[in-house]
């Protein structure tokens, strides 16, 4: 974010997590002699629940939706509210191969007993179930510690829905669906959609899970949940669908991931309990499966995969790097170590990227209004002046792709008159200060005001129409009421083909619900900010987090897609930018794991906020195109192919690793040539024909 941390913004992604509820998965029975889907199709995250909390102990259950009967979770205690660095009170395992296995009626899934450690009657606490590599955790809700000889008074249970696809085939389509909230209660509307999606089409079958009737409990060893069955309704062998299961007033859903429609060796009837069907529903839907290809292909964005802005991210070269707001302070020669000023042509410097956002103003642009948030355009010599940059830009690199910030959260004192509605203001009517440095001081906005949402899709839209490729929000990762609103009053009024990136911080997208079901096809990328910097959190030093971002949002939103990974060093290494192993293995990182773009640089509060160098490693765009798909190698590294090498990651935790060729190659972070190389843990390199 542009010069922008605060304490507040830690306590918000703190708490976040503390208040969801996780639930517990569901395996259905079968339904008659069919081929069914080789990998059951089950909602991802792991599920965990408080059941007796007090001064003594803490117990609960955990659960693998993935691996019911195998693995185990490393379970960890934590008060709640949970803090920005957070440290366990106490850690133990849910052991999945043990005796303990979901004993108390009540739970479902492997129990674990923690201590409480210091813990007074009142106070609130939380779990957090990790997998044993640490990859993935899912956070329980909080609840009470109460006195030594008096459980807690409600369980902190999950409240996601669950909803799993067992059996594909043409004739129906079979699963179960579970609300841990109510699991003894309502019926859940599920729905089938064939993929990718159309978005203006509704479902091809509605039918009910019902939670009420006994005849719909699962049945088969292991599993839970309520079955349900829609009819194929003309599905040929190897298409692909998915199910939506819906709350009965459809304020909640869940979405199971991607089955293959597989052939029947006979095809049997319904089942005699097969629900009534629900309304059905013309919203799109998404797979939550990370490794689903994106869903929504719509006609209007189909038309733009010919156009400029979608070309240009496609045959772009690859390493691709980005700049945030800052533009870059030195050329740093990574095998030399030789470091010299940028100096001369800004420009040809700017063009180095391949990404680059910044508010408009930077790019010469002036608004016509002396308050910038009051502002519907931009000064007709202006704009003349921006696209004849647009142009200088593009000659020296025609695959670059330009955004404009555009404000919604705050806003600088200048940007609007002081007694101005669209300030957000506290209970005594004074200015609410969202970011201070010295004098410069940004004010919040209150961007739930209607009349401020469709000044700021105007001011969207007069940056895409003079010329910009698209629109950049920052701070996204603070979920607010109206987010949604605006980004349909920025859609509504922009060109469909243009790009709307938003900064997603330090968010686990797989467990956090971001963005939800209406933001997903309205946005084409995310900014992922500042990974590394231990100060976010925990998780967000973990590669793992970042490699699961990448691959949920380029299977989630909408094409074309614009992911921008930020690495960081940290204020306490003495390499700085000169970390040539950290900058390797977070670039080959990004490479390995999406088509998106990366950064390494200063830390938020080292120096400007997002300073970088520009490294050979990036510029001499050495591996040409992409052209292949990520491998993950059996020594746990991995590999992507490329035009002309081959990106190897060999991730900080693993061991070192050879990196062989049939033919010789050259290293990009040594120059040396060979056909075998020593890669160590936690780096990464280019191997270059």
């Amino acid at each position: 974010m542009e010069t922008i941390r605060s304490e507040r913004r830690q306590l918000v992604i703190g708490l976040w997590p503390a208040i969801r509820w996780v639930a517990i998965t569901i395996w259905i029975a079968a339904f008659g002699p069919c081929h069914s889907v080789s990998n059951a199709q089950v909602s991802p995250g792991y599920q965990v629940t408080v059941v007796h909390a007090t001064t003594e102990r803490v117990e609960g259950s955990a659960f693998d939706p993935a691996q019911p009967e195998g693995s185990k979770l490393v379970v960890e205690l934590f008060r709640s509210p949970i803090e920005a660095n957070p440290f366990p009170l106490d850690a133990a395992t849910a052991d999945m191969e043990g005796p303990d296995n979901g004993q108390r009626a009540a739970t479902v899934g492997f129990r674990f007993t923690v201590a409480g450690k210091g813990l007074k009657a009142g106070d609130n606490v939380l779990i957090r179930a990790y997998s044993p590599d640490r990859s993935r955790f899912t956070t329980s809700g909080t609840i009470a510690i109460g006195s030594a000889d008096q459980t807690a008074t409600q369980d902190a249970v999950s409240h996601d829905y669950q909803v799993t696809i067992s059996r594909a085939t043409p004739e129906r389509i079979v699963g179960s669906a579970f609300d841990p909230g109510d699991p003894e209660g309502p019926k859940l509307a599920v729905e089938l959609f064939r993929v990718p999606f159309d978005p203006n089409l509704g479902p091809m079958d509605a039918a009910s899970a019902d939670m009420s009737d006994p005849q719909f409990i699962g049945s088969s060893l292991g599993s839970v949940g309520f079955s349900f069955y829609v009819a194929g309704k003309g599905l040929r062998v190897g298409d692909e669908v998915l199910v939506r299961a819906y709350s009965p007033d459809r304020s909640r859903f869940r979405t199971s991931g991607i089955a293959t429609v597989q052939a029947s060796t006979d095809a049997p009837a319904a089942p005699p309990s097969a629900a009534p069907a629900a309304p059905p529903s013309a919203a799109p839907t998404a797979a939550s499966s990370p490794t689903a290809p994106a869903p929504w292909v719509s006609p209007a964005t189909q038309s733009c995969r010919e156009g400029p802005i979608w070309q240009r991210i496609v045959n772009r070269q690859y390493p691709s790097v980005f700049q945030a707001w800052t533009s870059a302070e030195s050329i740093n020669d990574n095998v030399t170590g030789q470091k010299s000023a940028i100096s001369g042509n800004d420009e040809q410097w700017l063009a180095k990227h391949d990404l680059i956002w910044h508010s408009p103003t930077f790019f010469g642009l002036e608004w016509n209004n002396s308050h910038a948030l009051l502002a519907t355009d931009f000064t007709a010599a202006s704009k003349s002046a921006f696209q004849a940059k647009l142009a200088r830009l593009r000659g020296y690199n025609p695959n670059m792709t330009i955004l404009a910030e555009i404000r919604f959260h705050d806003a600088w004192n200048e940007d609007l008159p002081e007694d101005s509605p669209w300030w957000a203001k506290d209970s005594g009517g004074k200015r609410i200060v969202a970011w201070q440095q010295g004098a410069k001081v940004l004010y919040s906005l209150d961007y739930g005001s209607q009349q401020l949402l469709q000044q700021i899709a105007l001011q969207a839209k007069a940056a895409t129409e003079a010329g910009f490729d698209g629109v950049f929000l920052d701070w996204w990762n603070w979920p607010q009421q109206n987010e949604k609103e605006l980004l349909k009053a920025i859609r509504d009024n922009m060109d469909p083909c243009k790009l709307v990136i938003v900064n997603s911080g330090n968010q686990v997208l797989n467990e956090y619900p971001y963005p939800d079901i209406d933001q997903k096809p309205l946005i084409n990328g995310l900014f992922m900010e500042g990974f590394g910097d231990p100060t976010w959190g925990q998780s967000w030093t973990d590669w793992r987090t970042v490699a699961n971002n990448l691959t949920w949002a380029e299977a989630n939103l909408r094409p074309p897609h614009i992911v921008a990974v930020e690495g960081v060093y940290t204020w306490d290494n003495p390499l700085k930018r000169a970390d040539y192993k950290r900058m390797r293995w977070v670039t080959t990182l990004q490479l390995t794991h999406s088509d998106g773009f990366v950064l390494f640089g200063d830390a938020n509060g080292l120096t400007v906020d997002h300073m970088h160098d520009l490294y050979p490693f990036w510029t001499d765009k050495s591996l040409g195109k992409l052209s292949g798909q990520k491998v993950s190698r059996d020594d746990g590294a991995f590999s992507r192919d490329y035009e002309k090498g081959t990106a190897v990651f060999n991730p900080p935790d693993n061991k070192a690793v050879t990196v062989q060729f049939a033919e010789e190659r050259a290293s990009a972070a040594t120059g040396r040539r060979s056909t075998r190389f020593e890669l160590d843990a936690g780096d990464g390199d280019l191997y270059i024909k």
